[in-house]
């Protein structure tokens, strides 16, 4: 009788983990490429996608489409690259509750979404405004404001205080999300827009 119900026990155990790894997996049409393993000692890591950053904490599980098999994640303020095998584009992230970051690497086939997140790249201006070259003129850009700005190339032209200034976004840039806080920082989350000229709400 103890035997039939350590039995019982166990299998409900490995139910339930069969449940958490179904639920956290892509589903059976993506392929399996491999792990790849990095570490981090912040409670909190950003993870590059398709769509924008994507937060995952101590202890959690997440599944990410990833825009290349290269990509970033924030580390604190500290930009870090993973390479995943080739032809990934879908992650499966596990973190613990220590430093260890897994990565379980798919590819799924599927159509380009109509925006693709290539990264971000950093500028500075004290300049209380500053003036990006778009494909539709000059847009002046305040302290303190966002704004979704289609540039002619991944290399574009803006203006700080009169100074001709250049940004080199990632290669395919089409389309910056320009944040600029109350410090010097210009923040220009980089995509490829693949579809006709939808606002990109960030």
């Amino acid at each position: 009788m103890f035997l039939n119900a350590n039995r019982q026990a166990f299998a409900l155990v490995a139910v339930s983990l069969s449940v958490i790894f179904a639920s956290a997996s892509p589903a059976p049409a993506q392929r399996f490429l491999g792990y790849t393993h990095d570490k981090s000692s912040f409670s909190v890591i950003h993870v590059q996608s398709t769509t924008g950053w994507v937060p995952v904490r101590h202890g959690e599980t997440k599944t990410i489409r990833v825009p290349s098999h290269r990509f970033s994640w924030l580390s604190g303020s500290s930009v870090e690259w993973t390479t995943a095998p080739w032809f990934t584009n879908l992650v499966v992230v596990s973190r613990s509750f220590g430093r260890d970051i897994n990565w379980a690497c798919y590819h799924e086939p599927a159509a380009a979404p109509a925006q693709v997140f290539l990264g971000r790249t950093i500028d500075r201006s004290s300049a209380h405004m500053i003036y990006v070259g778009s494909t539709d003129g000059w847009v002046p850009v305040r302290q303190g404001e966002t704004k979704t700005i289609r540039v002619p190339s991944n290399r574009f032209l803006w203006y700080s205080d009169g100074s001709r200034e250049w940004t080199t976004a990632p290669p395919g840039t089409n389309l910056v999300v320009v944040t600029r806080d109350s410090s010097r920082a210009i923040l220009w989350d980089c995509y490829r827009d693949n579809g006709p000229r939808i606002t990109l709400v960030p």
